[in-house]
């Protein structure tokens, strides 16, 4: 695990100018624009009727494939998409860290928006808070832009078919509902929960399963911001730890650019703490990388200018005025 993520950080630090230039950056969105196109082919597909052409046994949990995408989340005629990934989740992952990225450096914030909320087809709780926090760090204006035309544009969609009123039913309204006091979607508390019943001395030492603890099977505990401790005891969780702090930060003081960028890491790996993961550990290597990177270049263009305007004789307020705006 260890070896994993220097290799990924490595690769991300040392080959970051190739791997997020304006190229890269159109591939990885385009790629993200041709798995949501195929969601979509395959939500209505699915909806109007058509069955599973194939399916494949991923470690005993059955992925189904239709049409244009996989899925192992099927109910009746309604599935929730997940493009070429193992479950729908992992779609809103990957949608989610290639926005970062493109917000991260200001370019076609409008593909950004329609990759985001496009995203939603995949049923995703982590997703919708994603993009009401999007919203959010848009400023008041284009939010209410967004919720106006997304409103809309959802009520006229599920009065125009039954089928999109079912999905957004399902996978949306009944998963925000609340119930004993959370939401009915909810399904990372629990974990939470079960892991402060079970944390003792060794876990916290070498981990469950570095201690080999057989009665811990069964136990889900593979998607919450303890899971690496856990599995792997409190020291390979600290660099875990370190970057949650360090991302929520930043998306409080960081430059106005890179705060949403911190803030949809912050929540995808809250729920998805895949730092240490050979694949998706690149991928967040490389926006880890570039939220330091940028952000370091700014600090040091604002300070150099800062050191340009108290050359004029500026008061200490006027030079705090300036810095609040540059």
């Amino acid at each position: 695990m260890v070896t994993g993520l220097a290799v990924n950080v490595l690769i991300a630090a040392f080959g970051w100018r190739l791997l997020v230039d304006a190229t890269s950056l159109k591939t990885l969105l385009r790629f993200a624009t041709a798995l949501l196109v195929g969601a979509v082919i395959a939500v209505a597909y699915a909806a109007s009727g058509g069955p599973a052409l194939s399916s494949i046994d991923l470690v005993g949990r059955e992925s189904y494939f239709y049409l244009s995408t996989f899925t192992n989340s099927v109910w009746g005629n309604l599935i929730r998409p997940a493009g070429l990934f193992d479950e729908p989740g992992a779609l809103a992952m990957y949608l989610t860290i290639a926005v970062a990225l493109n917000e991260a450096f200001r370019r076609n914030r409008r593909w950004s928006a329609i990759v985001l909320f496009g995203g939603l087809i995949s049923g995703s709780l982590a997703m919708l808070f994603i993009a009401v926090s999007y919203l959010l760090f848009s400023g008041a204006r284009r939010a209410l832009y967004f919720v106006l035309v997304a409103v809309v544009v959802t009520i006229g969609a599920m009065t125009y078919d039954e089928n999109i009123a079912s999905f957004v039913d399902r996978f949306f309204l009944k998963r925000v509902e609340l119930v004993d006091g959370r939401l009915s979607g909810d399904n990372r508390s629990h974990q939470v929960e079960s892991f402060f019943d079970v944390v003792d001395v060794d876990i916290t030492l070498r981990g469950a399963k570095v201690s080999g603890y057989e009665h811990f099977t069964g136990i889900d505990q593979s998607s919450h911001p303890f899971s690496i401790y856990f599995g792997y005891g409190i020291f390979v969780w600290i660099p875990y730890a370190a970057i949650i702090l360090w991302l929520l930060f930043g998306s409080l003081f960081f430059a106005p650019h890179l705060r949403f960028s911190c803030f949809a890491l912050f929540l995808t790996l809250l729920q998805r703490p895949y730092i240490y993961s050979m694949y998706w550990g690149l991928m967040i290597a490389v926006l880890l990388v570039t939220i330091y990177r940028l952000q370091r270049r700014t600090s040091q263009s604002v300070d150099g200018a800062l050191e340009d305007v108290s050359s004029t004789g500026l008061t200490e307020a006027d030079l705090g005025f300036v810095k609040k705006n540059i």
